[in-house]
């Protein structure tokens, strides 16, 4: 069983001040969806509110078309996954799991049963009477993450669930949501500040900034194609630059020739990709500006190289680590750099 969770004008106001503003946006039953943004962006008061744990001020929540704004936790339908976990420390892995059952009323013997069930899911079950102090941070999340389903919710709620673990662990535990995601085909909703996480996990992720909405897409989507400056930067991998200074001669290749006249003298800015920029021409009809080298720093398969063009904006691109030259592109040396026209992504400021 699996939901379909939909905001309608969702407002939470904090001492007058709105942290999350009229948002409206849907996710898909059984899709993997990521709440995407910087800190304090209001993501996890959006995860609380679906949830239960936070009173909405404004608008309404709906899970399978019903509105369960004013419902309890427990009478929702979802299941939490707290960013600390939130483990009974005296209690074994099999009675945190089953914690949720006994409250509901479920006999010992049903509950440890189906305990065992979600244990074995989570790859946990030799570790069923252990104490949570005796666990590593990932085996932690696994019996977490078997607690908030044992109650078979429509929805998972999950609030940073990595951002605990280390690196490589990291990497391995969102493997595994993505893999039981798919084999429970449940929604999951997962708040993350890291691009990378939420491109790895999501089937559709929403960017959030400062209590809006910025863009609400498949991860490629909007990496080929973010629809605002703060989008680009965010995600990381593009230049928001201005076409003014040594770019102005930019604004009649990116604005629409048939648009206004006065468009061209707004405050046209525009993204291009790091990777799609090079120091060798491939066309003639490349964009060709002058820089000056920062910095480059080796990244392994590739160079990232830091300039700055001749109106003071800074530009960063990659280049691959065979073809780089260190006598040739060095700090303080100025090169050109080249992309082709149609790898510009406007937008209008």
């Amino acid at each position: 069983m699996s939901g379909s969770i939909e905001l309608v004008q969702t407002t939470k106001v904090y001492d007058q001040v709105s942290v999350v503003d009229a948002i409206n946006v849907k996710v898909e039953k059984g899709s993997y969806c990521c709440l995407l943004g910087p800190s304090g962006c209001g993501k996890s008061t959006t995860l609380r509110m679906i949830a239960g744990h936070e009173a909405v001020t404004e608008g309404d929540i709906l899970l399978n078309d019903r509105n369960v704004t004013r419902l309890t936790p427990r009478q929702r339908g979802t299941a939490m996954m707290f960013q600390d976990y939130a483990l009974f420390p005296h209690m074994n892995c099999l009675d945190n799991v089953s914690y949720g059952l006994k409250v509901s009323g479920v006999s010992k013997l049903v509950r440890y049963e189906q305990a065992n069930e979600m244990l074995s899911l989570v790859n946990m079950a030799e570790h069923a009477n252990k104490f949570p102090g005796q666990l590593s941070g990932g085996q932690q999340q696994r019996i977490a993450l078997a607690r908030a389903l044992i109650c078979k919710p429509d929805v998972v709620l999950l609030d940073e669930p990595l951002s605990a673990l280390d690196p490589f662990l990291r990497i391995q535990m969102r493997k595994e949501l993505k893999q039981l995601q798919q084999k429970l085909g449940l929604t999951f909703i997962h708040v993350t500040h890291s691009q990378e996480e939420a491109f790895a996990l999501a089937d559709q992720a929403i960017v959030m900034s400062r209590g809006k909405i910025e863009q609400v897409g498949s991860p490629r989507a909007i990496f080929e194609s973010p629809n605002t400056p703060f989008v680009a930067n965010f995600i990381g991998g593009h230049n928001v630059l201005k076409a003014s200074g040594s770019l102005e001669f930019l604004s009649n290749r990116v604005v629409n020739p048939d648009s206004d006249d006065a468009l061209l003298e707004a405050n046209l800015s525009f993204s291009v990709r790091a990777d799609h920029i090079t120091t060798q021409p491939r066309s003639d009809k490349d964009i060709v500006v002058k820089a000056d080298v920062i910095s480059t720093e080796f990244q392994a398969q590739f160079y990232l190289l830091e300039c700055v063009l001749e109106d003071g904006q800074s530009i960063t691109c990659y280049q691959p680590e065979e073809s780089f030259d260190v006598h040739l592109i060095s700090s303080g040396k100025s090169l050109y750099l080249y992309w082709p026209q149609e790898r510009i992504n406007t937008f209008r400021c």
